[in-house]
């Protein structure tokens, strides 16, 4: 329940309702001092005082989670505190938690316009949600209480981005198996002598997937213990006796994401969006047939395909999905030139699919695998015409950045870059030394 007459929280200016929770409220404020819109939680007026000192707990746990994050997919927490002038009042706005003021809908209330989403925005949707988790479970934290409450989503941008960590806890930390909501947890839950997992969180956002198709929660019952047992023993109806237009690839993902037993379910988040993202491959083709081979590639795959190759082994998720929304993806067919020799050397390239060969003249140079890159040292050492042609053997896929994008990347992901740059560049040195003592 909201306070109407609010006009401010603490510094924040209060100038719109966002919406409500079961202990909740956010409003919409305005930060006079960074000039910022911001989303503004504090707990709901008629909280008795022990769920009212849960509710503030919370606050502060879920301030200490979510500072850590920042990533595209995950709503950012900014500020927790007190409002001074009102903690001598038994005022629940006394208390805050201030976050990014996310663009969309949350997913309950969006699925309650459209009923059933299409399997493409479905996929995408829960594509975007991995790699927030795979962030998450590369912090080593469980989110606890993925559902569609807290996935917010625009469907103009298509921006996807997870929320409420009040729950949440690291992995090695986890004092009890706290249930978030029940509908969405796992067997792992209700079974003694299971442990709680990032498999946990897989199963979480399955049953979510699940609802977006179907528009229905995937078990049912009468009583918290009968959804339980079912959780626990029951398989939810196929998704296919909803909805003919499902294929049974994805029927295929729902039923290894929400599997019993965690042996059997995606053992990461990067298993679960690697799936996702060959159905969308597959789902999508032939619509764009007719395109130029050299577009920017319109299936989303190029995060798998960076964070399988061993060249970006020491790039966080966050980094390697900083990488693809600074890059581009680009198709070149068997016998094409990538880049010529003489060229300014404006980018620099790695190899995700396919073989390709350096030459110069007309010379036979080196053989360029998947997880290489090439065109690093113009960067570095800023020169501005490329020194040798790279010539696709096979049909290939590669990811080019442009230097002026590198450089306004984070700090952080350039270090990793440079570092990876140079241990390319000392191998190839290496490489040819040895190459050069053995023809002598």
């Amino acid at each position: 329940m909201s306070d109407n007459s609010i006009e401010s929280v603490g510094r924040y200016q209060v100038t719109g309702e966002v919406g409500a929770g079961s202990r909740s409220f956010v409003y919409k404020c305005f930060d006079p001092i960074l000039k910022r819109h911001v989303a503004v939680k504090v707990p709901s007026i008629d909280l008795d005082g022990d769920e009212f000192r849960d509710v503030i707990e919370k606050f502060h746990h879920e301030a200490e989670i979510g500072a850590q994050f920042q990533h595209a997919n995950i709503v950012t927490v900014y500020d927790v505190g007190s409002d001074v002038f009102r903690l001598q009042d038994p005022d629940s706005h006394a208390h805050f938690l201030v976050m990014e003021l996310a663009c969309g809908i949350n997913l309950r209330d969006y699925l309650q316009k459209h009923k059933q989403l299409p399997v493409e925005e479905v996929l995408q949707i829960i594509f975007e949600c991995c790699k927030a988790l795979d962030y998450i479970h590369y912090k080593g934290v469980l989110h606890r209480d993925i559902k569609p409450g807290n996935i917010i989503y625009d469907p103009d941008s298509k921006s996807v981005k997870i929320t409420d960590f009040g729950i949440s806890d690291y992995v090695d930390h986890l004092s009890k198996k706290q249930i978030g909501t029940l509908p969405y947890s796992s067997p792992e839950h209700f079974i003694v002598d299971k442990t709680l997992t990032y498999q946990t969180d897989i199963f979480a956002l399955g049953s979510v997937m699940y609802e977006l198709l179907t528009g229905v929660c995937p078990f049912h019952g009468a009583s918290v213990d009968e959804v339980a047992s079912n959780i626990v023993t029951s398989h939810p109806k196929p998704v296919r006796e909803y909805r003919e237009d499902i294929p049974m690839q994805v029927e295929f993902i729902l039923l290894k994401a929400m599997s019993k037993s965690q042996r059997d379910r995606f053992q990461n988040a990067v298993e679960f969006t690697d799936a996702v993202s060959l159905a969308m491959k597959t789902i999508g083709k032939g619509k764009n047939a007719h395109a130029d081979k050299r577009r920017e590639d319109a299936e989303i795959d190029e995060y798998l395909l960076l964070r399988n190759h061993s060249w970006f082994s020491e790039f966080s998720p966050a980094q390697v999905d900083e990488l693809v929304r600074s890059g581009r993806v680009l198709s070149y067919a068997a016998d094409e030139y990538i880049v010529r020799e003489g060229e300014e050397a404006s980018s620099f390239y790695t190899l995700l699919e396919g073989q390709a060969e350096v030459v110069k003249g007309d010379q036979f140079i080196n053989q360029l695998n998947p997880g290489t890159c090439f065109g690093e040292v113009g960067h570095l050492t800023k020169t501005s015409i490329r020194t040798a042609s790279i010539k696709a053997v096979t049909s290939v896929r590669v990811l080019v950045v442009d230097i002026h994008k590198l450089l306004n990347m984070s700090a952080e992901s350039q270090l990793v870059f440079y570092k990876a740059f140079l241990t390319v560049t000392m191998e190839r040195l290496l490489e040819k030394n040895i190459q050069s003592i053995a023809l002598n």
